[in-house]
């Protein structure tokens, strides 16, 4: 997505140390698995996959995973806040 993130007035040099910042949460073991995805103007510039969905199945984090999201209750109320 080089191309991609300048034409959206991003740096691909600079989306690229989201890597091994992700990684290192997987590495040390804080998260069993993330996605990251970072848009501009509409247009995603970045994407990562990062650990696992399952770790004893062994099986990746994809583009298509499914997470559960439990008390979302303060990060709606602060949005509302925030508008």
């Amino acid at each position: 997505m080089s191309g991609v993130a300048e034409s959206a007035g991003m740096s691909t040099s600079r989306l690229e140390r989201i890597h091994p910042a992700m990684q290192g949460f997987v590495d040390r073991g804080e998260l069993a698995g993330l996605a990251v995805s970072v848009s501009r103007r509409g247009t995603r510039v970045f994407s990562g996959y990062y650990g696992h969905r399952d770790k004893e199945a062994g099986l990746p984090i994809t583009e298509d995973t499914i997470y559960r999201v439990y008390s979302m209750t303060k990060p709606v109320v602060a949005t509302a806040l925030m508008t």
